[in-house]
């Protein structure tokens, strides 16, 4: 059932339970409005449930659970609000979460923790206001997480350095405390790391020296302190570095920017001293 971008308007019809074998919803951009009914879970088959920029409104339904071919879930850009079941951990086939740019609250479900074929979660621009749980580190096969642009208190759980596979971790922009945990040195497929924005105190870990793949690592308007480690900018893919607004000292590390893709760097509102890195000079 593809019917996305065509001005759709009214409510999912509760009747759409007796479509057991469809395998493909795809209504985004649309008009949809009301309840994401319950009875959609009665369509056994199905493998795609998105629903991206609409109108709906209401609590993501718990029954949902009953979809156990389900790989995609696509509900992005509408106005869901409540807390996201933790029944939506049951649902072992799911590779994509989308549910960002909603109203939703409180925690990351834990149960997340045990979706062992998810690739990408992206939960950003919400108003979650708990905390990240240290079970997210058991979806070994995750890409991607963004959970940037909410409310989510406590530390980052160093759980998150056993993802191995990870190339993007957005949590900017939260009210997350404590250290950077040093585990995340560990993830040498990360390009993009974004911590910026939030209340995170202590050292930029030595072990960032690793992340030989970083393309993008901004972690502006913190409380970190301490030295820049020296080899932190000498990335071959290193385009942003954007570390300002903190607490750091020390001299400028000659090999901050070592490669010439680097397009932005930003170290003001420290207490650093040293010349520019020769290579920035123009």
């Amino acid at each position: 059932l593809v019917i996305y971008s065509n001005n759709l308007t009214g409510s999912i019809p509760a009747s759409i339970s007796k479509l057991k074998r469809l395998r493909v919803i795809r209504a985004g951009l649309n008009g949809l409005s009301g309840k994401l009914p319950s009875e959609i879970s009665e369509c056994e088959s199905l493998e795609t449930l998105g629903l991206a920029q609409n109108q709906l409104v209401g609590s993501i339904p718990k029954e949902l659970q009953k979809l156990q071919n389900l790989t995609n879930l696509i509900l992005w850009q509408n106005s869901f609000s409540g807390e996201l079941p933790p029944e939506i951990g049951n649902i072992s086939s799911l590779e994509l979460i989308a549910l960002h740019q909603n109203s939703l609250i409180g925690d990351v479900p834990k149960e997340l923790g045990r979706l062992p074929r998810l690739k990408r979660l992206y939960m950003y621009t919400n108003q979650l206001n708990g905390t990240i749980p240290p079970e997210l580190g058991n979806c070994t096969n995750a890409i991607e997480i963004d959970l940037s642009e909410n409310h989510l208190i406590g530390i980052i759980p160093k759980e998150l350095g056993q993802i191995s596979n990870l190339t993007l971790l957005h949590l900017f922009e939260n009210n997350l405390q404590g250290h950077i945990p040093k585990e995340l040195g560990n993830l040498r497929l990360l390009k993009n790391l974004d911590l910026s924005l939030n209340n995170l105190t202590g050292r930029i870990p030595l072990e960032f020296q690793n992340l030989k793949l970083m393309e993008d690592l901004q972690l502006f308007d913190n409380q970190l302190e301490g030295v820049i480690p020296p080899h932190l900018g000498a990335f071959r893919n290193l385009t942003i570095l954007d570390i300002s607004s903190n607490n750091l000292v020390g001299m400028i590390p000659i090999r901050l920017c070592q490669y010439q893709k680097l397009q932005f760097l930003s170290l003001g509102s420290n207490r650093l001293f040293g010349n520019i890195p020769y290579r920035l000079k123009t």
